[in-house]
């Protein structure tokens, strides 16, 4: 078997702005003859220029498939008389039209029958391709183009929610189930379970067995189904099945980190105590209180968002500048408990009746509220107008799509701008590795969901080690596993079941939202099947590890890669030796923590007021270290991890 590399993608806030460090990968098949039946079919009518020193290519855009389809013919409106195809490249489907196009996408072989599937103009989706230098490589960061972008450009309509009886969402279910049938059909998936299909030139030339082309008029009549029946049978999914997938693809292509920090001193999430981000901007007064924040989260393949920020407060008339908060003022640690209802899941926007929350405390008046914004480009909500300009390509700025928070701390009310810059994106998971009971047939072995348990070491104290109990769910994210009665050193698991979004075990011990896996990697030849997996911990249950993050890139110190190998798991090889966490770099610490980093820094201030406390003194030598994974406990019946599918 070939090695199958499925690397998530990969942005920081340096690849918006400056030309930052990261990782990622997006290659283009530029071979002539990819695509088949005329010997003209390419991955699109441009390639991303990647040298030089911008960090973005205004002439040449390029788009993801949130399904992994390859194989889909699409026209660009400025090449006349040529035509493409999405390709399959390192785990990502491509294509690529200029900046500005409206791309117009179908199946069609060698004779006139074909089945539409969209027009879209690519501008609603992204602006531009921008860059990341990954080492001595520059390479390009796709924007998504989602099946609700296809299943708009049939309809000419955007839904407003993810309603099954809307008109779009309808059409979208009929894509899912054309696609899971093809891949049925080829064996390249299970009904239900999203992995890359492609449409070859063989099938499409099938289209012959057509009495007519499908339009967008039979997609929005339910039509298509009856007319591609000679062609291909769509029954083996329902629509209730292929629903679930559309939101699944959809939480897919939000899914990522959102961070809010500061770019070489430059905060950008800050205010002060007056009514508006600009006022704070303009008055220099020295009575102001200023608030300079910052802020990591992650988003997983379900739609929850949790992390948490960092604030530092302070008047500015003893600070001379807003920035000498983050050197002069001790830092506070807000929570953000999981949330997916302050990113409209379509639209990108957030929703100001349920903002994003950052909580300093138990009393939910004082937390930061953001409440307004627009992802544009897929990666980056703006916090003024310079930003978004240069995120929208406009000459004018639109405040109602700026980044904005509101607090109300000590009797006064707070107003700020921020920036959020989205990167880490996730793909899909392929089923040789991420084996769960909807991938697998009757009879064969499968491992997801998967009870672990991580053994956090610390490295500048000599603080007794953590374990703490997690699972890997069927769905690719990450959950605590803790026992009942755990102990603040020991809160390893005992596979307990979680059905509600509670997340009130079996046991009924609460349990919490801490990661999502990113992708899969595929070398058998080298002993290696694994996942990747991001882990943020933030709750006070979490005790020394509280703030820890793991296989998490951010701007600054970060913990790097996390590799989960499951080679020897897979092949029935059962032991504690078994899997291993690799952070897939050198001299990089396993796990990381941004809170415990502000803290030492405040501590090291000479003559400090307020001097740091016992606590204080030792948070900030919980600053990083390393983490261990073996299996939980395979005498409990319910941790096996291998299962077998009845």
């Amino acid at each position: 078997m070939n090695k199958k590399v499925f690397w998530p993608f990969a942005l920081t806030t340096l690849a918006l702005m400056l030309n930052g460090c990261g990782g990622g990968s997006s290659n283009i098949n530029e071979d002539p003859n990819s695509g088949g039946n005329n010997g003209n079919l390419t991955s699109g009518s441009c390639k991303p220029n990647v040298s030089g020193t911008a960090s973005r290519d205004s002439n040449c855009f390029e788009f993801a498939l949130d399904y992994p389809v390859e194989g889909i013919n699409f026209d660009c409106s400025t090449a006349l008389g040529q035509h493409f195809v999405t390709t399959l490249s390192q785990g990502t489907v491509t294509g690529t039209c200029k900046v500005g196009d409206t791309a117009r996408f179908y199946l069609q072989g060698k004779s006139d029958k074909q089945i539409f599937l969209g027009s879209v103009k690519l501008d609603t989706i992204g602006k531009y391709t921008a860059f990341v230098n990954n080492g001595s490589q520059k390479t390009s960061l796709p924007v998504y183009l989602r099946l609700l972008d296809l299943a708009s450009g049939i309809t000419g309509k955007t839904p407003a929610t993810l309603d099954k009886n809307d008109e779009t969402i309808k059409v979208a279910i009929a894509l899912v189930k054309i696609f899971q049938s093809i891949g049925f059909e080829k064996g390249d998936n299970l009904i239900g379970d999203i992995q890359p299909i492609e449409i070859t030139d063989e099938k499409k030339d099938l289209l012959t067995k057509l009495s007519q082309s499908v339009t967008a008029a039979d997609f929005q009549s339910g039509a298509y189904a009856s007319l591609l029946k000679p062609w291909l049978d769509v029954s083996p999914i329902s629509d209730d099945e292929a629903y679930k997938l559309v939101v699944q693809t959809t939480n897919l292509s939000n899914a990522g980190t959102y961070e809010a920090t500061d770019i070489l001193d430059v905060f950008l999430f800050r205010g002060c105590n007056l009514n508006s981000y600009e006022e704070c901007e303009k008055n220099s007064s020295t009575a102001l209180r200023d608030s300079v924040n910052s802020m990591y989260l992650v988003t997983d393949r379900q739609g929850y968002t949790f992390g948490y920020g960092l604030q530092w407060n302070g008047v500015r008339k003893d600070l001379t500048d807003p920035l000498n908060l983050v050197r002069k003022v001790k830092p506070v640690k807000m929570n953000v408990n999981a949330q997916n209802t302050w990113l409209h899941p379509i639209s990108r926007e957030i929703q100001s009746t349920t903002p994003l929350r950052l909580s300093l405390s138990d009393n939910p008046n004082e937390d930061i509220q953001i409440y307004q914004g627009k992802l544009f480009n897929d990666y980056a909500i703006a916090g003024n107008e310079f930003v978004y300009k240069t995120l929208t390509n406009l000459n004018t700025g639109n405040p109602q799509h700026y980044g904005r928070w509101r607090q109300t701390l000590g009797g006064e009310n707070y107003n700020g701008g921020v920036d959020i810059y989205k990167g880490n994106k996730i793909s899909f998971l392929e089923s040789s590795v991420f084996k769960t009971a909807g991938n697998v047939k009757t009879g064969e072995n499968y491992i997801f969901p998967l009870y672990a348990n991580l053994t956090f070491n610390f490295a500048q104290t000599a603080a007794q080690p953590v374990n703490l109990g997690i699972v890997i769910d069927e769905h690719g994210d990450i959950r605590t596993d803790i026992k009942p009665n755990a102990t603040t050193t020991d809160m390893s698991g005992q596979c307990a079941t979680v059905t509600g979004n509670n997340l009130i075990d079996s046991l009924g011990v609460q349990q919490y939202r801490i990661g999502t896996t990113a992708a899969t990697l595929d070398d058998p030849t080298n002993s290696d099947r694994s996942v990747y997996m991001r882990m943020m911990l933030a709750n006070p249950k979490f005790s020394n590890i509280d703030g820890a993050m793991i296989g998490l890139t951010f701007i600054g110190p970060s913990a790097g890669t996390a590799k989960l190998n499951l080679f020897n798991l897979l092949a029935n090889k059962v032991d504690n030796n078994s899997i291993n966490l690799n952070n897939g770099a050198k001299g990089l610490a396993s796990w990381y923590n941004a809170h415990a980093a502000a803290q030492a820094s405040y501590n090291a201030i000479d003559k400090v007021i307020p001097a740091p406390t016992d606590e204080e003194k030792a948070l900030a030598q919980r600053i990083v270290g390393t983490v261990t994974i073996k299996l939980a406990d395979q005498s409990i019946p319910a941790c096996k991890a291998i299962k077998t599918k009845s």
